[in-house]
């Protein structure tokens, strides 16, 4: 059962169809404006690898929080437990088989130049990006809002924006062309996130609980293969273990005031 969004002064806003569109639409848009941002500044100013680990610290904070508040209690609160292995076992067949097919991909900190090397990486990005707000889209249903874990995904896009704009860049990839291939990758995201807004409101029951349990498991994927591995490449920092509790600490209040 969705969870009604709250303001800070306890007064309670019932979500119905007209809300759920004006959240989808923050929480959505936000993450796709994250990502063309974040290429448009790295390919005009110089980021440092460090700066993009820190952002990727705090975004795996947020995300374990959106788990743990917003996923977890929908799944434990249902006497379901067929339709949660199923569920949790796809997402992470799922994750597992994009990352064997995608390991020989070109790297998102690697400088690109020829078209197929390009297309190459954006291709695997692009896929990682529609699961993305695939996610956004399930979170929105099931917490009523979003906000926590689409906060989490424009953190997350930010920092990936900023590596793909500065490996562009460095491969001397036109300003122009960089900002039509951003595009093209919002929109991706934003086709994942309607997808999975309206799948997940169409669902109910036993569907709706693997739909749930699958959103789990890619997320625990992302933050624990994907931005953990990536923020770590530049050495473990005080500063990022902290960026991680900071984040996963303002994740966990932002639900609450949401309850």
């Amino acid at each position: 059962m969705m969870r009604p969004w709250s303001t800070a002064w306890g007064i309670s806003l019932p979500i119905d169809e007209l809300s759920i569109v004006n959240l989808s639409s923050t929480w959505l848009l936000l993450p796709a404006v994250a990502l063309v941002l974040g290429a448009v500044l790295s390919s005009r100013i110089n980021i440092s690898e460090k700066s993009r680990s820190a952002l990727q610290h705090l975004a795996a904070g947020v995300i374990t929080a959106a788990v743990a508040a917003d996923l977890v209690p929908e799944m434990v609160g249902v006497a379901k437990i067929p339709a949660l292995i199923i569920g949790f076992s796809i997402g992470t067949a799922l994750v597992l088989l994009l990352k064997f097919f995608g390991s020989d991909e070109q790297d998102s900190d690697d400088a690109v130049s020829e078209p197929g090397q390009v297309f190459g990486l954006l291709g695997v990005v692009g896929v990682d990006l529609f699961i993305d707000g695939l996610l956004v889209g399930i979170a929105i249903v099931v917490s009523g809002s979003g906000a926590v874990l689409g906060i989490a995904i424009s953190i997350e896009t930010l920092a990936l924006g900023l590596a793909i704009g500065a490996t562009l860049s460095h491969g001397r990839v036109k300003f122009r062309r960089i900002l039509v291939l951003m595009l093209l990758l919002a929109g991706v995201l934003l086709v994942g996130g309607v997808i999975g807004l309206m799948a997940t409101s169409s669902f109910t029951g036993d569907i709706k609980t693997a739909v749930i349990a699958f959103g789990a498991a890619a997320l625990l994927y992302l933050v624990v293969e994907e931005l953990l591995v990536e923020a770590h490449k530049t050495g473990d920092t005080t500063i990022g273990s902290l960026l991680f509790f900071v984040g996963f600490g303002g994740g966990v209040i932002l639900a609450s005031v949401g309850e």
